[in-house]
């Protein structure tokens, strides 16, 4: 899956980030998990400048053990290098509780037409999502190349709620 996400020209990644972006922004939401993208993953960038422009929320992850804790961030100068190189809210900024959250925004590997979500494997946001509400809507956004037939799920993992592509929504659970 690296390998055909790394095969895209960056007009065609720019393409598929600036329409799912376009169409995550017409989500109702107050409270949003974000993630700050890997090089397979699908940037939301353009969506987060935009809500810090306008003054809205944003939350991000932060790896504390082998755990995910949530963070509000009010603007890119509130982050820092963290687990893994990714960029990560500052230390000094105050956790906030998932059920705070209205929206999760997920990144995997691949996703599949009924919300299976390949990760990385390290289970992070599976741990994370066992511990969220009914009411907390929880989507997987990919490149359009990397929604595939199927993902095997384990007992551990957990299904997304929505998948959405830059073609748009390929699964509304």
């Amino acid at each position: 899956m690296r390998r055909i996400v790394g095969g895209l020209t960056e007009a065609e990644r720019h393409r598929q980030q600036t329409q799912a972006c376009a169409q995550l922004a017409r989500v109702q939401s107050q409270a949003p998990l974000l993630y700050m993208a890997l090089p397979d993953e699908l940037d939301l960038g353009f969506w987060m400048r935009t809500r810090w422009t306008n003054g809205q929320a944003v939350y991000l992850p932060r790896v504390a053990g082998d755990d995910i804790e949530v963070v509000r961030v009010r603007g890119p100068e509130e982050l820092q290098a963290g687990a893994y190189g990714i960029l990560e809210p500052r230390e000094d900024l105050e956790v906030v509780e998932l059920q705070d959250l209205d929206l999760v925004v997920t990144p995997g590997r691949a996703f599949d037409t009924r919300g299976g979500r390949m990760g990385r494997g390290a289970g992070f946001y599976d741990r994370f999502l066992k511990h969220r509400s009914v009411d907390q809507k929880v989507v997987g956004v990919c490149f359009t190349q990397q929604l595939v037939p199927e993902v095997p799920m384990g007992p551990h993992d957990v299904p997304v709620d929505d998948v959405l592509t830059a073609e748009g929504w390929a699964c509304r659970r």
